[in-house]
C-alpha cells in the first residue's frame, strides 16, 4: 500500500515528541511492507530514500516569524507542494494519508476533499490544551483544528485530555 505521511517534524530535522512519535509509525508501516513517503519541513531541501520509506523534506519558503498564522500558512503551501511531488513519484493517489497536527493537516485535506483519499489525523495538543482559545490566533487555530477533525476517517489523540477535548468540544 502506497502511504504520504505529512508533519512539521521529522528526524533528523527535528527530534521533538512528534517527530519520535512519527518515525515509530513509519518504521511500522514500512516494517509490513508498505511504501511510505514522508513529506516534512526542513532548513533546505532535502531527498532521502531508505528501503521503500522516502524523505520529502520541503524548506520554507518564509524564513521569518513575523505573524504566525502567515507563516503557518506558508508551511502548508510548502507541505502542499511536497505532497504534490509524492504523489507524482507515485503516479498516482496513496491509499492514505496521515497527518500530523493543524498545519499538516491543512496540507493533507485537498487529498481528502478534492480527491477521496482517506485521512488519518494525529494529535498530540489541541489548542485548548495549549491555551490559546480566547484570543484571535488561538481560536483561528482551534477552528482550523475542529475543520480537520470533521472531515477526517480517523483522528488518533496521543493523550487523554486531548481525547476528552476532541470528544466534548470537536
Amino acid at each position: 500500500m502506497n502511504i504520504i505521511v505529512v508533519t512539521q517534524d521529522y528526524p533528523p530535522y527535528s527530534m521533538s515528541q512528534v517527530a519520535l512519535n512519527v518515525k515509530k509509525l513509519v518504521r511500522a508501516l514500512s516494517g509490513r511492507g508498505h511504501n511510505v513517503y514522508v513529506v516534512c519541513v526542513n532548513s533546505v531541501e532535502t531527498r532521502v530514500g531508505i528501503d521503500n520509506i522516502e524523505v520529502i523534506a520541503v524548506a520554507p519558503s518564509i524564513k521569518s516569524h513575523i505573524n504566525y498564522l502567515s507563516y503557518a500558512w506558508s508551511l502548508t503551501t510548502d507541505l502542499t507542494r511536497g505532497i504534490s511531488e509524492a504523489v507524482h513519484r507515485l503516479r498516482g493517489l496513496p491509499a492514505l494519508v496521515c497527518a500530523y497536527e493543524w498545519v499538516s493537516g491543512l496540507a493533507a485535506l485537498p487529498l481528502k476533499t478534492a480527491l477521496g483519499v482517506k485521512l488519518f489525523f494525529f494529535i498530540h495538543s489541541t489548542e485548548h490544551e495549549r491555551g490559546g482559545v480566547g484570543t484571535l490566533l488561538g481560536d483561528t487555530i482551534a477552528f482550523l483544528e475542529r475543520l480537520i477533525v470533521e472531515k477526517a476517517d480517523y483522528v488518533v489523540a496521543y493523550s487523554k485530555d486531548s481525547l476528552e477535548i476532541l470528544t466534548q468540544t470537536y
